[in-house]
Parts: structure tokens; C-alpha cells; sequence
């Protein structure tokens, strides 16, 4: 069964197009980062939609992050609590 997870996703535009990158975690030199493979095992997810919100925009006046959902058929590898 298939469950609702939340994550954050960046814009980034300019005069040649846009890109969008998912927020990751990885372990060693990485560490937090972003992603553009919206299936990268290390996108960063949260299993409540405020938290992910919290992380977007809490302390940022203007930003360039958006949440989102997407449905899983399993726990992903970075579930923040």
C-alpha cells in the first residue's frame, strides 16, 4: 500500500530555462545537498507535511523552495522525523 510522503524541491531559472533539484542527505563529503534524480535514494523526506514546510520556509523570507508530495510504496531510506 502506498503512503503519502512529503519533500522539498528548489527552482532555479534564469534566461536559458529552469532546473528543479530535490533536497538530499548523503553521508561523508556530500552531506546535505540537492539532487535533480527525483528518484535519488537520498531525497530527503518527511512524513508530516508541516515539517517539510518548517524546512522550507521557516526563517526565510524569500525563497526559491517549494513542498511537495508524492506517494511511496515504501519507507523511504531518509524519513526525517
Amino acid at each position: 500500500m502506498e503512503k503519502l510522503y512529503w519533500f522539498v524541491a528548489q527552482t532555479y531559472v534564469n534566461n536559458e530555462g529552469a532546473s528543479v533539484s530535490y533536497f538530499a542527505y548523503q553521508e561523508g563529503a556530500y552531506g546535505q545537498h540537492t539532487t535533480s534524480d527525483i528518484n535519488d535514494n537520498n531525497i530527503c523526506y518527511y512524513g508530516i507535511e508541516t515539517a517539510a514546510k518548517r524546512f522550507a520556509y521557516e526563517g526565510i523570507g524569500n525563497t526559491d523552495r517549494t513542498v511537495h508530495g508524492r506517494y511511496l510504496s515504501a519507507p523511504p531510506k531518509r524519513l526525517i522525523s
